[in-house]
């Protein structure tokens, strides 16, 4: 069995997990709520709006970020947003597991790199 084939199935036992269905659920309900997609096109478009200006050089000022807060308030008071961002919360979670175990797997320790404590800052590593 290849490395491939094992990312397959590792795919495949992921979609099996009940963090994973959880979400797929949340989420289709969300889809069929046009209020709980209003508010989120609505939070999106206004990030995506000050990403821009930061990118241009602009500085966001304490009303830019207030109307963020603001959104992001009203967004999360909708029933289902809310059960979405904790379905997804508990799905990045799995992930991050995931991933950890995979690093476990290559040897590599829980703090996420490979470095000893006397390589580390010596400019041998990325620590």
């Amino acid at each position: 069995m290849t490395v491939n084939d094992k990312a397959i199935d590792l795919g495949r036992a992921v979609t099996e997990t009940d963090a994973y269905k959880n979400l797929q659920k949340v989420q289709a309900a969300m889809i069929e709520d046009g209020e709980a997609q209003k508010l989120v096109q609505d939070f999106q478009k206004l990030r995506n709006s000050y990403d821009r200006m930061q990118s241009m050089g602009h500085e966001l000022e304490e009303k830019h970020l207030e109307k963020l807060k603001e959104l992001h308030d009203k967004m999360m008071e909708n029933r289902l947003v809310k059960q979405y961002e904790e379905a997804r919360s508990e799905f990045d979670q799995l992930l991050a597991d995931v991933n950890a175990k995979i690093n476990e797997g290559m040897g590599k320790n829980q703090g996420g790199n490979s470095c000893d404590s006397g390589s580390c800052g010596s400019g041998g590593c990325s620590c």
